[in-house]
């Protein structure tokens, strides 16, 4: 056999393997695939949201954070990694206008999200921190039906389902897949 043909065995094979192990996954638990627990308290939390030159997403994150259902929200800091366009005035306005929202920069540009978000957890005085990327729009219950885990002191983290929107290439279309399969675990 030449080449070509072991590649493409390979490659059923391997999508022949994740098949069976989501149906593997899935089956024992379609029943609870979307059980959320009752919240029994009200945790104090945090939104962390970096933001690099998103100037022409980021007004419409916050917005979507800020119209989220849970009411234990008390701050969205919104850290900015010293921006070369405006999204660090366009926070600075939204501070403004919105008391729950912060407007914070970094010294100096960091190079990674990783960079803004622990320097946002200085500004974090609440019980539970929470991260959004600058170009994400949660859903109005997303906050309110990761809450309920923590009461359940083994959890320390959660997430929820993520969604690609923009699906206009090969890799946002393979980024929609991969999140689907993450979604399904």
């Amino acid at each position: 056999m030449d080449i070509l043909t072991w590649i493409y065995l390979v490659y059923v094979f391997i999508g022949l393997y994740f098949l069976f192990l989501a149906f593997l996954s899935y089956f024992p638990n379609r029943k609870y695939l979307f059980d959320v627990p009752k919240i029994t308290k009200e945790y104090s939390l945090s939104i962390i949201i970096p933001c690099y030159n998103d100037s022409d997403v980021i007004e419409k994150t916050v917005k979507a954070v800020l119209d989220s259902d849970y009411h234990g929200l008390k701050k969205v800091i919104v850290v900015d990694d010293c921006s070369t366009d405006n999204s660090f005035s366009i926070v600075k306005g939204l501070a403004a206008r919105y008391p729950k929202v912060m407007a914070v920069q970094t010294p100096k540009n960091t190079g990674n999200a990783a960079g803004s978000k622990n320097y946002g957890m200085k500004f974090a005085d609440t019980e539970l921190i929470g991260y959004v990327d600058s170009d994400s729009f949660v859903e109005k219950d997303a906050i309110r039906k990761m809450i309920g885990f923590f009461d359940d002191s083994k959890v320390s983290a959660t997430t929820s389902v993520i969604l690609v929107d923009n699906r206009i290439n090969f890799l946002t279309k393979m980024q929609a897949i991969e999140y689907k399969l993450i979604a399904f675990r």
